[in-house]
């Protein structure tokens, strides 16, 4: 076939391709106006028609070298067309959004885990596989056919029909009949996430933009942050006039003002995988009956931004109390100054011992060596967890990520000691939600309520109500023996999901922040809450009246009751300021720079 006729069938193939995925995508996740609708197949052919006009150029180009050029490029062009479109379906999936760096979470797991979880779970890792190769198979059966078809015209017609493919390509790559590229990135921040979330170009830009991004984090310094040097971001965070050797310490610290305290025997800081705020909302009071009760009667809960989108990196910023810094803080844990604000140093200095129970692997991910770099006085994995016998509790113990939380919770109340600070680590609530727990027979699931809220997600909500249930059993049965021990409950961050698949802002950044004390009330002070607040709030709660300590949060919990403030707060790209959620700004990208400052340089800035 005549090589300017084969360019075309592969340029209108190409552009098919992009249409019929970008069709499906939209049909299943596009929830805005039929206009919105319209005007994202059309831009997103524009965007398409661009990249598509490119290759097919170059595989005319290169075409003119034998067939064996043809082929590669027509590999090539169609295997990163399939492979971008699959991965971003199910990464999708997963993270309701395009392709960015969460895409290498899966370098902190273990592979057998990983297999077990892309098989188990509906994600559609496997269906993406079979489509890659049996695609991938088709179209080069049909590039076959094309190599294989003569068609032989003269001289006069080979002309025009080059022609007219050439000014088809100048319109399809300039959008325009010129020989200048029409931009097509000038476009406001709403029209750009729109088409480049439903266009396979703005899925290869993604898939390309993460993997920069992943190499500039092997090597942060402080320009990472975009912020000017170390002294103009911090006076300008800290509003600082002079021009003298600045100690970050002094601009984060605090005096206990409150003249109320207490002093418990054992501080129960849980740390909950994927536990939503949404929970905690009026209409599911009937399903999560347990949480809702328990914090209406007796616990004290306020909303709170998450300060990161991770497992890995919220206990991180927990652990460390600083802002969410951008680095592999695991993997660099032999680089770390620990700053003062580390969770282990701030109760060491209130007399507690603080010790780490993990439900997971060992070590997962340098997990353990990055708590003992900063001073922990044990670290207790799944290993020790289900080396303990428990006639309480039910088989089985654990599941591909870990030991179940009812063994985790057990084996912490039996091993802590007086005066311990013990942070907990859950895994249960995390896909593949199989709901292999229930062969323990512990109570029943309520799936009459759950179908009638979701049936897409029957299986995690069941994994929730089978969590708060057994967190709230521990908790009230823990406090019985144990009166003397304050219960602090969070998330690690926004569990990926919520039955309306919503995408605001407050739904899909923010987890709960409860406290508990069977001997005094606990009152709330903030509407709004984040995750380097919990710290401060506990030695709100536990110091004496004047006592000092540096913190990059703020008190949210007394034991006085006082007006409840709508204070800023920041979170992990994002911000609670004047009364209301935005995407995160100058301020916020200022404490990531001077927390990563802080964990690896130290607190004076020359």
């Amino acid at each position: 076939m005549n090589l300017v006729i084969r360019s075309f069938i592969t340029y209108f193939i190409l552009v098919l391709v992009c249409l019929l995925f970008r069709l499906g995508f939209l049909l299943l996740h596009y929830d805005y106006s039929f206009n919105d609708f319209i005007t994202s197949i059309f831009q997103g052919i524009r965007f398409d028609m661009q990249y598509c006009g490119y290759i097919a150029s170059a595989y005319c180009i290169f075409s003119l070298f034998g067939k064996i050029c043809s082929r590669i490029i027509f590999n090539i062009a169609f295997a990163l067309i399939l492979f971008a479109e699959l991965v971003f379906i199910v990464f999708f999936n997963i993270y309701q959004k395009n392709i960015d760096l969460n895409l290498f979470l899966f370098i902190h797991e273990e592979t057998s885990t990983l297999i077990k979880t892309a098989l188990g779970e509906n994600y559609g890792i496997i269906p993406a596989i079979f489509i890659f190769f049996i695609a991938l198979f088709i179209l080069n059966y049909i590039h076959e056919k094309l190599l294989k078809t003569k068609l032989i015209l003269n001289l006069k017609q080979s002309l025009i029909l080059f022609v007219v493919f050439a000014f088809s390509m100048m319109l399809s790559i300039n959008q325009q009949f010129s020989f200048k590229a029409k931009g097509l990135f000038n476009v406001t921040k709403a029209y750009d996430n729109a088409v480049l979330q439903a266009s396979t170009f703005g899925h290869l830009k993604g898939f390309g933009g993460a993997i920069r991004d992943y190499k500039k984090l092997k090597n942060i310094d402080f320009s990472y942050f975009n912020v000017g040097d170390e002294k103009t971001a911090a006076k300008q965070l800290f509003d600082i006039k002079n021009d003298e050797k600045i100690n970050i310490y002094d601009y984060i610290k605090h005096i206990k003002e409150d003249d109320l305290s207490i002093k418990p025997k054992k501080i129960y800081y849980v740390i909950s995988e994927s536990f939503s705020n949404w929970v905690l909302e009026d209409r599911f009071s009937n399903l999560f009956s347990d949480i809702h009760n328990f914090v209406k009667n007796k616990a004290t809960y306020i909303p709170a931004i998450h300060n990161a989108n991770n497992t890995a990196e919220s206990l991180q910023t927990q652990f460390m109390g600083v802002y969410y810094n951008a680095d592999d803080n695991f993997k660099k844990h032999n680089q770390i100054i620990p700053p003062k604000t580390n969770l282990i140093n701030q109760f060491a200095n209130l007399g507690y011992k603080s010790d780490f129970y993990f439900g997971g692997a060992r070590n997962w991910a340098g997990l353990f060596d990055f708590t003992n770099s900063l001073g922990i006085n044990k670290n207790y994995d799944k290993e020790h967890i289900l080396n303990n016998e428990f006639p309480d509790l039910n088989s089985p113990s654990n599941n591909y990520w870990g030991a179940y939380d009812d063994f985790l919770f057990a084996y912490t109340s039996k091993n802590s000691k007086d005066f311990s600070f013990n942070i907990i680590m859950t895994t249960t609530n995390h896909p593949t939600y199989d709901l292999a727990f229930m062969q323990k027979n512990d109570f029943d699931i309520p799936f009459d309520k759950i179908e009638k809220l979701s049936k897409k997600y029957k299986n995690e909500l069941a994994t929730i109500y089978w969590y708060q249930k057994t967190l709230v059993n521990w908790i009230e049965k823990t406090a019985k023996k144990e009166p003397d021990s304050l219960f602090v409950i969070t998330g690690d961050h926004y569990g990926r999901f919520n039955i309306d698949d919503n995408n605001d802002l407050l739904t899909t950044h923010t987890v709960p922040v409860i406290m508990y004390y069977p001997k005094a009330k606990i009152y709330p002070t903030c509407k709004i809450t984040n995750h380097l607040d919990i710290a401060a709030s506990i030695i709100n709660l536990v110091a004496e009246k004047g006592y000092e300590y540096v913190s990059f949060g703020t008190p949210c919990f007394s034991l006085e009751e006082k007006e409840i403030l709508a204070s800023n707060k920041y979170g992990f790209g994002i911000e609670f300021k004047n009364g209301k959620l935005t995407s995160g700004g100058g301020y916020l990208q200022r404490l990531q720079a001077l927390s990563w400052y802080l964990v690896y340089k130290g607190n004076i800035i020359e």
